[in-house]
């Protein structure tokens, strides 16, 4: 799902759940800036 989904979709997601996609989605990234400095 796309942020968009989600926010669209968000009555359907737990207060819980919102929060642990939010921080998977903070580290993940941060996780994929890492890489694409390596990378450059």
């Amino acid at each position: 799902m796309t942020p968009e989904e989600i926010t669209v979709r968000c009555d359907e997601f737990t207060d819980d759940s919102l929060k642990a996609l939010s921080l998977w989605m903070s580290r993940n990234s941060e996780g994929r800036r890492a890489s694409n400095e390596l990378q450059a």
